[in-house]
């Protein structure tokens, strides 16, 4: 890889994958959302439709001030388990995803960051429809976009693993640790 793939090789690598490589080490923020489920239907007995939900949801955004009282109805609302353990925690979105899921909460992430990149940390917006509910979301930190320098490491570094990947295969290596 080192001998083959010069400047204009990972550039071309880089353009031709720009959406994966953009995915994995491009601009990023982090994200906390307050979760609430919700369905299609208005007779769901198990789950309270879309519009009953995102108007309550509205109403909390209303009512908060900022990052605490977000972090406190996170506490006490959220019907998600994983992220509610993890104080809203969701992780990191980047500008270019991989997950339809999430694609409208990326959309409204990025739209409010772009709002002003310099100042979108504490930021809480929302509701944003998911799959099978709604949130308000609160943005974190964010990480600018790499400049190309850095980017076409990164590339030639994903490079390296692929090609490290597909010449030795995992049941071809052997360490200590196994058993014989």
């Amino acid at each position: 890889v080192d001998r083959t793939h010069d400047a204009e090789a990972i550039r071309g690598l880089y353009e031709k994958e720009r959406a994966r490589f953009d995915s994995r080490f491009g601009e990023a923020v982090e994200v906390r959302i307050l979760y609430k489920n919700a369905s299609k239907r208005t007779d769901d007995p198990l789950r309270p439709p879309f519009s009953k939900v995102e108007k309550g949801l509205a109403s909390m955004l209303e009512a908060m001030e900022g990052p605490d009282d977000f972090l406190g109805a996170v506490e006490i609302h959220s019907e998600d388990r994983g992220t509610r353990e993890r104080k809203g925690l969701l992780g990191t979105l980047t500008r270019h995803g991989n997950s339809d899921d999430l694609a409208s909460l990326r959309e409204a992430a990025f739209k409010v960051v772009d709002e002003d990149p310099d100042k979108c940390k504490g930021k809480i917006f929302g509701p944003v429809r998911l799959t099978n509910g709604a949130a308000l979301a609160m943005l974190g930190d964010r990480t600018p976009a790499p400049t190309w320098a850095e980017m076409a490491k990164r590339v030639h570094q994903d490079q390296r693993r692929q090609f490290m990947e597909r010449a030795l295969t995992r049941d071809q290596v052997a360490t200590y640790l196994d058993a014989k």
